[in-house]
Formats: C-alpha cells, structure tokens, sequence
C-alpha cells in the first residue's frame, strides 16, 4: 500500500514543479485517496490519468465509483466524491476534513473532494511511454516524443514532453469538465437540489507517471482552493503560459506517480 512518504521521497527532476508539499499547503487532496488511486494506475491495464479538485458546494453521494460518459466517443470517467470542510485552523492555516455523508458533521460540509479517473485513447496513448521516459533520477529531459508527421492535431509540429503533457492536461480537462456537467445535472434533479456550476475547478491537478510533481500551464482551472470564491479561472488566450513559479496559482498542473 502506498504512503504519503512515498511520494515526498520518490519525486524526482529539476524543474519548476509544483511539489506534493505545496498541494499539501493548499488542501488540494485527501492522502488517503492519493494513496489508493497510486496502487490503482500502478495496476491499471492501459495508460490512465486520475484528476483531483474541488468543488464549492458539497455533494453528498454512496461511496462508490460513478461511471459517466466522456466528450470522446467511447470514453468513460470514474468519478468518486467526498463532502469535506475547509476551514482555518487556530494558526489561520487552513485545514481538510472528509465529512462522510451519514454523517451528523455533514451539515458542516463546504465543499467535495473529486477523483476523477480517465484511460488515455489514440496517438496520446501511443505516445505516452515516451513521454514517460522523459522522467529519471537524474533529472527531466525535454525532449521530442512526437514527430511532426504522428502530430493528431493542425497545423502538423513537433511536440517536446512539455508540449504533449500541455495538451494531455488541456484535453483531459475539457473531458473531465463535459462529464461533470453531464452528473452535476442529474444529481441536482435526483437530490433536488440548485444546480453546482462547474466554471472552475478548485485545487485542480493531476496524476499519470510514477512520482513526479509537474506544471502544466493549461489555464482552464485553477490551483486555489474552493473557500477562495474570489478565483477566477482565464480561458481563450490561445498563449502558452511560461513554466514558472509565479503561475502555480492560475494554472493546472500534471502531477504524475
């Protein structure tokens, strides 16, 4: 069974990452939950990404996996959900509760923990090993993984690893969001409930590869935490974002196993 130690001690690279103890910091996970879905895509069959973030709202579900149906044809996502309180502690810093639904504490609840998980399709999938290969003990390296003329996308180019890891987490959350909406909806009619916006994405990262914390620079979902309302989160610049520290609070990030 995997341990929160094992990623602190297991992360590997020399670059500008978001680091397990800043989500840490920031309430962006359940370590119970990290830990259980890293032994699940360490024995899952096919390449698989497993998405966290947060909602606003609480949502009070059966703990159990709902499989919903994704923007690509044939493609699912498993999401799972915990009704959690934000709050801050004594020493203004704030804190993470899972408040489990049968719960008298679930009228405490602010907001939910989402897992999301989605296989990878296509040339991404093909892809992914290379892109894999870019991690090592010795550091990262940036370099080509897809030839222009294997591009799946116009006009035809090469992507680096930072290139494709770009367009994964880009990808992954214009799915991840087409499949919220698509349960959001149906939970507001079954719970009766107003329906829960799904414009940002609180706390929002991901994991695909063995142990390693990474930026991305998709700005479709922010790394600020739901008791933030005020966070807005940018779309249609159609600009690449530089990899550095100061946009860890407006951009995704890739955060691999």
């Amino acid at each position: 069974m995997w341990t929160i130690e094992d990623f602190e001690e297991e992360e590997v690279g020399e670059r500008n990452s978001l680091r397990l103890s800043h989500l840490t910091r920031l309430c962006a996970f359940i370590e119970e939950d990290l830990c259980k879905l890293a032994e699940d895509l360490e024995k899952a069959d096919q390449p698989s990404v497993v998405v966290f973030f947060q909602l606003p709202q609480p949502i009070f579900t059966e703990d159990e996996v709902y499989r919903i149906g994704a923007l690509e044809s044939g493609i699912c996502v498993d999401f799972r959900f915990k009704p959690i309180c934000l709050s801050l502690n004594e020493k203004a810093m704030l804190t993470l509760n899972p408040l489990p639904a049968p719960s008298s504490r679930a009228q405490m609840a602010n907001g939910t923990q989402v897992a999301a998980v989605i296989g990878l399709w296509g040339k991404r999938a093909d892809h992914f090993e290379k892109y894999e290969s870019c991690f090592a003990p010795a550091g990262f390296r940036n370099r080509v993984i897809v030839n222009a003329e294997d591009y799946w996308g116009k006009p035809r180019r090469a992507l680096t690893a930072v290139d494709f890891e770009l367009n994964l987490v880009e990808r992954i959350d214009r799915e991840i969001r087409h499949s919220l909406k698509k349960f959001l909806k149906a939970y507001a009619v079954k719970a009766r409930s107003p329906l829960i916006p799904a414009s940002t994405l609180f706390n929002f990262f991901c994991h695909a590869i063995p142990r390693q914390t990474n930026l991305s620079g998709s700005t479709s979902a922010t790394c600020k935490p739901p008791s933030e309302q005020g966070a807005s989160s940018k779309r249609g610049s159609g600009r690449r974002r530089k990899h550095t520290k100061q946009h860890q609070f407006c951009a995704s990030a890739l955060v691999s196993f």
